[in-house]
């Protein structure tokens, strides 16, 4: 790899690997030869949250290769580097939605092609299962991107069955479903939840997690605290990191509200 002039090209990335997108991701940097440092954090990894020794790490490389380009991957926040954010996903301080997934960004970058079970692990992360069904996965392709994901992201067979567990105390109002969660929300519980429900609300003592074809309603309106979201258009994911109990009685209310109704704004 060089640059326009023949020189060698020299650049840095920066991410944390929680899930199936990021191990991908990382695995056709180390394929290239690239610079890459990965930071121990889990899903929601963030600049702040950078460990001190890469943060070092970052300031030695800047410092060997001034004018050089450093990548964040899916680290949320502003970044003290002056580093390029590549990201498809919306946050309450900045809207990073892009129309491809981040290992999309990363190939194009890079300027090679996807494979197969990269491409559908890119479809899956911008679409999740529903992309894939369009996209003509097979049910079997669908399974193995699923079950891939689930195991980078750190969960086990004892996580699939707590919420096994957790779905047994679901409220279901037609196709809509609330289910609160002893523990954390997890993957696993909208996957065992998928052709059965039309829209998902997921609480846990820390979050609250809506899927489902509202989310661009509640990206419209203003919360209070950290929230996220993302996904395909017509469906996707809203999530509120350690909501009050006003915020997460409004969220219920508007969840179970039927078309038509209009409740109260949310509180500020």
């Amino acid at each position: 790899m060089t640059s326009a002039t023949g020189a060698p090209l020299v650049r840095l990335w920066v991410l944390a690997v929680n899930d199936g997108e990021t191990v991908e991701i990382a695995r056709l940097l180390q394929s290239r030869g690239e610079h890459l440092l990965v930071s121990r954090q889990s899903w929601g990894a963030s600049w702040a949250n950078l460990e001190p020794e890469l943060q070092q790490q970052i300031r030695h490389f800047q410092a060997a290769h001034p004018g050089a380009p450093i990548y964040g991957i899916e680290l949320a926040g502003p970044n003290p580097f002056g580093a390029t954010d590549i990201d498809h996903h919306r946050y309450a301080d900045a809207d990073r939605s892009h129309t491809l997934s981040s290992l999309e960004q990363v190939a194009a970058i890079l300027k090679v092609k996807l494979d197969r079970w990269r491409t559908l692990v890119a479809v899956n992360d911008r679409g999740y299962i529903p992309a894939l069904e369009a996209f003509g996965a097979s049910p079997e392709e669908i399974a193995a991107v699923r079950l891939a994901d689930r195991r980078a992201q750190g969960l086990t067979e004892s996580d699939e069955q707590r919420a096994r567990d957790d779905l047994r105390a679901a409220r279901w109002q037609g196709r809509k479903v609330f289910v609160p969660c002893a523990d954390r929300i997890t993957s696993a519980h909208s996957d065992l939840l998928h052709g059965q429900a039309g829209e998902m609300l997921l609480a846990s003592p820390e979050e609250l997690v809506y899927y489902g074809g509202r989310r661009r309603a509640l990206e419209q309106m203003r919360f209070p605290g950290n929230y996220w979201s993302g996904g395909a258009p017509g469906g996707g994911y809203f999530g509120w990191e350690r909501p009050s109990a006003e915020l997460r009685n409004w969220v219920i209310d508007w969840f179970f509200a039927t078309t038509g109704e209009s409740p109260p704004p949310p509180p500020a």
